[in-house]
């Protein structure tokens, strides 16, 4: 019963593994042409109306080592303050932008087996949640198909 379970959760785990390695060498090709990667850290508090929140205070850190490169107080200093450097890449955009590149592997769960003998939506909803879970699970999955 578990063997097609496990045979689509060793696709799922190979399809982000190829999304991991390119994520990556997105990364270290932005590194070699001189950027720093980065990563913006933020500390919000709720508005009292419940309408957002406020940043109180942020941390601009080097994504590598974790060195605090800039840090502030409140929304003004950090969208107004003249802290980012020319050759700093934020972390999120660069994987946004590595999996806008052409040959990007997809991170959409790949296509239920063909094998399976059920109606096709059952299929979908079935592989749809495996996907979730090897997605938030992926060292238990990985011990799992072992």
């Amino acid at each position: 019963m578990t063997g097609w379970i496990k045979d689509y959760v060793r696709t799922c785990l190979a399809a982000f593994d190829a999304r991991e390695k390119h994520d990556d060498e997105f990364l270290d090709n932005l590194q070699a042409g001189g950027h720093r990667i980065v990563v913006i850290r933020q500390e919000t508090e709720l508005r009292p109306d419940g309408n957002g929140g406020e940043i109180i205070a942020w941390q601009i850190r080097d994504f590598l080592t974790e060195e605090i490169l800039a840090a502030g107080r409140g929304t003004d200093s950090l969208f107004k303050g003249h802290h980012w450097q020319d050759n700093w890449y934020d972390y999120e955009r660069a994987v946004l932008d590595a999996a806008q590149e052409p040959g990007a592997p997809s991170l959409d769960a790949p296509p239920p087996s063909t094998i399976l003998d059920l109606p096709a939506s059952l299929a979908d909803a079935l592989t749809e949640r495996i996907y979730e879970w090897v997605s938030e699970h992926q060292d238990e999955a990985r011990e799992w198909v072992r």
